[in-house]
């Protein structure tokens, strides 16, 4: 597997920017504070969901490739995660 790197920079994160289009989205509709905080629940939502799939799509793969016989890197699953947070 490819080695990924990550940027220690916070706002070249993928969840940093999602966050940013969002509350400037809500910002040009002119959103309330309630709806931006239900918004936000359901953002927090479906990034639980997506990491869950990562790991799940992950293991699936890294469990294959090692039935394979293939080398697997153990950490790249925290670099995955790391890069999206």
């Amino acid at each position: 597997m490819s080695s990924i790197t990550t940027s220690t920079d916070p706002r070249k994160s993928v969840k940093y920017r999602f966050k940013r289009f969002v509350k400037n989205i809500q910002v040009f509709l002119g959103l309330k504070s309630k709806e931006r905080a239900e918004i936000e629940l359901r953002i927090e939502f479906l990034e639980e969901m997506f990491v869950n799939a990562m790991i799940e799509a992950y293991t699936e793969i890294t469990e294959r490739l090692v039935k394979e016989g293939k080398n697997v890197d153990k950490d790249e699953l925290a670099i995955l995660l790391a890069a999206y947070r």
